[in-house]
């Protein structure tokens, strides 16, 4: 009786080990390699296989909300970072603040894509709004 208890909170354990960590056993090779060269410190990643067919990596850097998106080969897509307004460009601003008197930036976000061109991301009401590295907009969407 005492074994088949044991046997079975063993195999309970080994379940949830095993389906907890399912999605990042099934990362790519090439992409682990190539997130473990950018961020060695980094342990806690909440891995997602998007549509497309690339793989994300959410995590915490820094104390900042960071996700870093990679093709199936490993190859950097793009870093989406947590800003705060002091990182945003103040031409962005301004326009939000003019363009939505009042209304509240639910998350900033500065995205460095494989090229290394920066633009960043406001979400409001629902929507995010694209600027370039000097503030101009560059698109919308829901």
């Amino acid at each position: 009786m005492m074994k088949t208890t044991f046997l079975s909170i063993l195999g309970l354990v080994a379940f949830l080990a095993f389906t907890s960590c399912n999605e990042s056993k099934n990362v790519p090779q090439p992409v682990l390699s190539a997130m473990g060269k950018m961020y060695p410190a980094i342990k806690k990643i909440d891995w997602d296989h998007e549509k497309d067919g690339s793989w994300e990596a959410g995590f915490k850097n820094n104390g900042k909300q960071t996700s870093v998106t990679f093709s199936a080969e490993g190859m950097l897509k793009e870093i989406e970072e947590e800003i705060t307004t002091a990182d945003f460009p103040q031409a962005a601003l301004d326009y939000i603040t003019q363009t939505f008197p009042g209304k509240k930036i639910k998350e900033i976000t500065k995205i460095t894509d494989s090229n290394d061109v920066k633009t960043y991301e406001a979400e409001i009401d629902g929507s995010d709004y694209i600027f370039d590295a000097d503030g101009n907009l560059i698109s919308k969407s829901k």
